[in-house]
């Protein structure tokens, strides 16, 4: 029995041996296939983010280069644009001038006609001396602020508020009268302009439609029944009364 036994355990050990042997070189082995996965990620782990690293900086260099052509485009811009303008700018004076010769030869009497009323209408609002009477109790506040929007001389001007004739110490071009709310005595218009010198007109202001008639003053009358109306009726009435003069 016990040779049996022993011829078993020498045939079975070195089967043991070999097998043990085995799995221990297949264990080394999936340990080295491991390892060189392991080593596999590590690289390419390393590799992407190189590359994006690379990536990133390129972008980056990009958006730089982006940013300083947007600084510096504009300039530039307007650098091409003020030099295109200056090569033409000869040209473009030459062209101009002989376009404003030409208008200005067509329409020459049109023009020195503008530039004479301009200038007549200069000279009244600098010269004219303008008396405005107002009832004592009347309101004469816009009338103010007319003549001196309207570029009227303000030492030209004289406002007087008043329900019986005065000397007002001087001649006057224009009396004014101011019956713009019909609270003016109408008698006093005429004391006024009856004491007045040969060359004096008369302005009369009323929104009531009520007029003023008298016949020595009609030849040097005008009227404005309306704030519209005062302006040019008035300078129409001083240019007449250059013709007087």
């Amino acid at each position: 029995m016990k040779n049996r036994l022993l011829i078993i355990a020498l045939i079975i050990y070195p089967l043991f041996s070999y097998g043990q042997d085995s799995l221990d070189n297949q264990i080394e082995k999936l340990e080295t296939k491991i390892e060189k996965v392991e080593g596999f990620q590590e690289n390419t782990r390393d590799s992407l983010n190189n590359e994006f690293d690379s990536l990133s900086n390129k972008l980056q260099d990009d958006y730089n280069l982006m940013k300083w052509l947007m600084i510096i485009g504009l300039p530039v811009s307007m650098l091409l644009l003020i030099g295109g303008i200056w090569k033409n700018r000869k040209y473009l004076d030459k062209k101009l001038s002989k376009k404003f010769d030409k208008i200005i030869e067509q329409n020459e009497s049109d023009i020195l006609e503008v530039i004479n009323k301009h200038s007549i209408e200069n000279q009244i609002l600098k010269n004219k001396r303008i008396l405005v009477i107002t009832d004592k109790d009347g309101d004469d506040s816009f009338l103010k602020k007319f003549f001196k929007e309207m570029k009227f001389d303000h030492n030209n001007v004289k406002y007087v508020k008043t329900n019986t004739y005065g000397n007002h110490h001087g001649d006057f071009d224009v009396v004014f009268a101011n019956n713009e709310k019909d609270d003016l005595n109408i008698d006093l218009i005429d004391d006024y302009f009856n004491n007045s010198n040969d060359k004096t007109v008369v302005f009369y202001y009323n929104t009531t439609r009520k007029n003023y008639t008298n016949n020595d003053v009609s030849d040097r009358l005008s009227f404005a029944n309306s704030r519209t109306q005062i302006y040019g009726n008035l300078i129409n009435l001083l240019k007449y009364q250059i013709i007087l003069d």
